[in-house]
């Protein structure tokens, strides 16, 4: 059974999907293949979180897609900056990564607390 938060992080890789498709026809055609890694590497490092056999594992399975996230936050505000994504997919997308983000610090910054 998935979480929520997998299903989202799940999600999140489609729309990138979609978006580095539109990229990859511009100058943003390198940031673009970037940006996909970014958003497989967070809801892969976070399912592999979710499976990890150990509290250290989780943490630091946590923390990976949390940076991961970040990566995809600065690819996706820099192709907006160059204007090379549509506008409004854009913005919920650099929206979307920041509280993906958030969710996952906030996870991890737990877990550390229960150690």
């Amino acid at each position: 059974m998935q979480t929520e938060l997998e299903e989202r992080a799940r999600q999140f890789v489609i729309r990138l999907m979609k978006v580095s498709g539109s990229l990859a026809q511009t100058p943003s055609a390198i940031s673009a293949q970037e940006l996909l890694e970014a958003g497989r590497a967070v809801a892969a490092n976070y399912r592999a979180a979710i499976r990890a056999e150990t509290h250290a594992d989780f943490i630091e399975q946590i923390e990976l897609a949390a940076k991961e996230a970040a990566e995809a936050k600065r690819l996706l505000e820099i192709c907006q900056a160059a204007q090379s994504g549509s506008g409004g997919e854009m913005v919920e997308l650099i929206d979307e990564a920041g509280q993906v983000e958030s969710v996952l610090i906030s996870i991890g910054s737990k877990a550390k607390n229960k150690s």
